[in-house]
């Protein structure tokens, strides 16, 4: 069994997240995927971010039509920092060596691999698969692709699809503009931000 893991701040979780797994589930075989909403982001100034409770109210709501996405609590439960080395290892418990982990990223992400924690580690747990976005240059993207694969074995599949450029940042920066979210995050993810106002 190939288990996919999209972890994230989700801050707000939208429709490129979504799009990318899906992806993922129909072109890479995956049995489902786990939507991994972060407690504590070791990269991520505190601040900015919505409580851990509301960033997994939306995950539920992105995902409540759609069975083979399962929302899972385990980074915002955990105390701390929360580190991908040791969700990963959390995993492979769980799940068992004869299943595979593949953790979906944003292929800016590739770049930074490097500088995660126990890197080396995290290579090992899982392979990696990866979607650039569209617009933009690509090509050091796979060139530290390469690199990492043949410097400490790191496999990276890149889907075929060229995501839609949505980020979370423009997103909030849109709200506070009082301008429209609408096709940028599912429609019961808009309700529930407008809702409680976040972001203005």
């Amino acid at each position: 069994m190939k288990i996919g893991i999209l972890g994230g701040t989700f801050n707000p979780i939208h429709n490129g997240h979504i799009e990318m797994a899906n992806y993922a589930i129909l072109n890479e075989q995956l049995s489902d995927v786990v939507i991994l909403p972060s407690g504590s982001p070791p990269h991520k100034k505190t601040n900015a971010v919505l409580s851990s409770y509301d960033r997994y109210e939306m995950c539920l709501l992105a995902t409540m039509n759609n069975d083979r996405l399962v929302v899972d609590s385990l980074e915002i439960e955990r105390k701390g920092k929360t580190f991908t080395v040791d969700t990963l290892k959390y995993y492979q418990q769980l799940y068992g060596h004869n299943n595979s982990l593949h953790y979906i990223i944003g292929g800016d992400t590739v770049l930074q691999l490097h500088k995660w924690r126990d890197f080396e580690k995290v290579f090992s747990l899982c392979q990696f698969i990866a979607f650039v976005r569209k617009g933009y240059d690509h090509t050091k993207i796979y060139e530290q692709a390469q690199y990492l694969h043949d410097t400490y074995g790191c496999k990276i599949t890149f889907g075929q699809q060229v995501i839609v450029p949505i980020s979370s940042t423009d997103i909030r920066k849109k709200i506070s503009q009082n301008k429209s979210i609408q096709n940028l995050v599912p429609k019961n993810v808009e309700s529930y931000i407008h809702e409680h106002k976040f972001y203005r």
